[in-house]
């Protein structure tokens, strides 16, 4: 019998906690379950934090692959692999030459189950929406892949968030957190007993200091679909998967 195994694909170090901390800490300690992430930069353009001002590009990718190790580690994934494209200059890539290594690697991990960005980027980050173009191109090649789901940012944290911190400036631009509603959401993990170590997975990533600190607070304020519960859109599948569902792996 084939094992189930989980993809998870993120542009940079910090995403796998943000977003899908919950849902790869449910998995991982699911010993049915083997987990993989694939992060595609080392996240050397991320802003930084007091204490790392001054610390030069390359010794800040150097630093967030340390706290990506740490997060994986919390979160208890099998696989992590890290990729060699530049945080900030992921959608120049050639998307034939990019997909096709995507291929390879995805074809080498076996999964039935893929999680990603959706087209919107979260916030519309250009390296998010790359990513998701370049996930959703290769699945569609990988007969074993039953399975594409898109996190979704359900209307209570994405209305927090905006009404504490507003936009998110990225490269002179203010970018603002999508908001995907009910219709758009297939999937909801309940993910109460992992959000412990979803925060020490958030926390390693110590350069990261203005994202902790907001999603710290929101935590605070008790944000219930950050804390509770992860949600996904399923966005492509081979065959009939009837939603809403509880399970990633429902169905296969």
């Amino acid at each position: 019998m084939r094992p189930k195994v989980l993809l998870a694909i993120t542009p940079h170090p910090d995403d796998e906690s943000l977003m899908f901390g919950g849902t790869l800490a449910k998995y991982g300690q699911d010993e049915d379950v083997k987990t993989n992430l694939i992060t595609v930069t080392r996240g050397q353009k991320g802003s930084l934090g007091p204490r790392y001002l001054g610390v030069t590009r390359k010794k800040l990718g150097e630093k967030r692959e340390q706290e990506l190790r740490c997060a994986a580690k919390i979160l208890k994934i099998d696989h992590l692999y890290i990729l060699d494209y530049q945080d900030g200059e992921v959608p120049a890539v050639e998307e034939n030459i990019a997909v096709a290594s995507l291929i390879r690697l995805i074809r080498k991990i076996n999964p039935q189950v893929v999680i990603t960005f959706g087209p919107d980027g979260g916030y519309g980050h250009p390296d998010h929406i790359a990513v998701c173009h370049w996930v959703t191109e290769a699945v569609r090649f990988i007969k074993g892949v039953e399975k594409l789901y898109y996190y979704a940012i359900k209307k209570d944290f994405a209305t927090s968030f905006i009404k504490y911190f507003g936009k998110i400036p990225l490269n002179g631009e203010l970018l603002e957190i999508a908001i995907h509603d009910a219709a758009y959401i297939d999937a909801t993990l309940d993910c109460r007993q992992f959000t412990e170590q979803k925060f020490k997975a958030i926390h390693c990533h110590q350069t990261q200091e203005f994202d902790t600190k907001r999603f710290d607070l929101l935590r605070r304020l008790n944000v219930k679909s950050m804390i509770s519960d992860d949600n996904y859109h399923l966005a492509f599948a081979r065959g009939n998967f009837p939603t809403p569902e509880t399970d990633l792996f429902a169905g296969i």
